[in-house]
């Protein structure tokens, strides 16, 4: 994974990335910049490959992070964004311009942002992993980045994807080996895949569609965890 730490101030940046290869499995190439200018000056030339996770500071000197990250959004469409800050008025600007993956306020605590970038890391990891299964005498291949979540009745399966939904026969069990860390176990009937939740409300895991998945009492807690670790330990 690529990361680009944007900040006004070295050590900070450089702190974060240590952190980052002190802390996260995954091999990271993480690349430090100072203030706006570097990142333009960067983009101007032979860089090898676009990052996958943006680390932005919000105030930059004279300079403005959320609309570097703007542009940069714009130019990297699948880059995700976490936005750093010590000024917490700043929050609310942040989310007029775009969506940020996350928002945490220094001094930043390494468990949260690990977490995210575990999140980032399974997600990226969904959807360049598929599920195959049998649908209508076909062999069907999905990202399972698509799949929002599975409805089992019985050992009918419903898999309700981004455009459609499919139908085979397999235990909810079975199904669950086969998927990513992304996938959650709310209820003895429901798979939910976390990164296409927008809350948690009472008994029921919210979608962005606006579609609700139900939690069971006894996967209750488990559930909640899982979802607040997804979510970098912070209640969302």
């Amino acid at each position: 994974m690529i990361m680009w730490i944007v900040d006004d101030e070295v050590g900070i940046a450089e702190a974060i990335a240590a952190d980052i290869n002190a802390g996260f499995n995954i091999p990271v190439k993480a690349v430090c910049f100072i203030g706006c200018t570097e990142v333009m000056e960067y983009m101007a030339g032979n860089f090898e490959l676009p990052p996958d996770i943006l680390i932005m500071d919000i105030v930059l000197e004279q300079d403005n992070g959320i609309d570097l990250a703007l542009h940069l959004s714009q130019r990297f469409p699948r880059v995700k964004t976490i936005f750093i800050t010590g000024y917490h008025t700043k929050a609310q600007e942040i989310f007029l311009k775009l969506r940020p993956y996350a928002y945490l306020e220094k001094p930043i605590k390494t468990a949260y942002l690990l977490a995210h970038l575990r999140a980032i890391y399974e997600e990226n990891r969904a959807k360049n992993t598929t599920y195959r299964f049998m649908s209508n005498g076909a062999w069907q291949e999905l990202a399972q980045g698509e799949i929002s979540y599975i409805e089992s009745e019985r050992k009918r399966i419903q898999i309700h994807a981004t455009d459609e939904i499919y139908f085979c026969y397999e235990k909810l069990d079975e199904v669950q080996r086969m998927l990513t860390p992304v996938f959650c176990r709310c209820h003895q009937s429901f798979l939910v895949n976390l990164s296409h939740v927008r809350s948690m409300k009472g008994n029921a895991f919210i979608l962005y569609t606006g579609k609700s998945v139900p939690i069971s009492r006894g996967r209750k807690d488990l559930a909640q965890e899982h979802y607040f670790k997804w979510k970098g330990g912070l209640l969302v």
